[in-house]
């Protein structure tokens, strides 16, 4: 709408009109009872983390932050024996972590087809050696 518009004596006229209906339809508006200096109001320029904190009504429930997260917290496989072959015999080893990279990223990719998963995993046998 142009400024020029909001100073003509129509508009003017249109926005008493629309103040009466509201007032014929909602009463009329409230009137602050206790003077103010303006020191309650919100300083609207400030940053909004500034004015609000948030306190979570149970601590415990708090949702870790995305860089906290492990991988292995939601692994299948991790806390699984399995016999693998050795040499001439079959030994039980318990599934106890992923292989990682030198960046600490997890080597391979993991699918919901145990055939197409390709991670790798740490396997520690009873009598205490660890293999991949």
């Amino acid at each position: 709408m142009p400024r020029e518009y909001l100073s003509t004596d129509i508009f003017q006229e249109e926005l008493k009109e629309l103040d009466m209906v509201l007032q014929g339809k909602f009463g009329e508006p409230l009137k602050e009872d206790i003077e103010s200096d303006g020191s309650d109001q919100y300083d609207l320029n400030s940053p909004i983390e500034d004015t609000l904190t948030y306190e979570p009504w149970e601590p415990e429930a708090v949702m870790p932050e995305a860089d906290e997260w492990e991988p292995e917290a939601f692994d299948n496989y991790i806390p699984a024996q399995v016999i693998l072959p050795s040499k001439d015999t079959q030994l039980l080893g318990t599934i106890t972590a992923t292989k990682k990279d030198l960046h600490g990223n997890p080597i391979g990719i993991s699918n919901k087809n145990p055939i197409l998963d390709t991670r790798i995993y740490k396997i520690t046998y009873p009598d205490g050696h660890t293999a991949k």
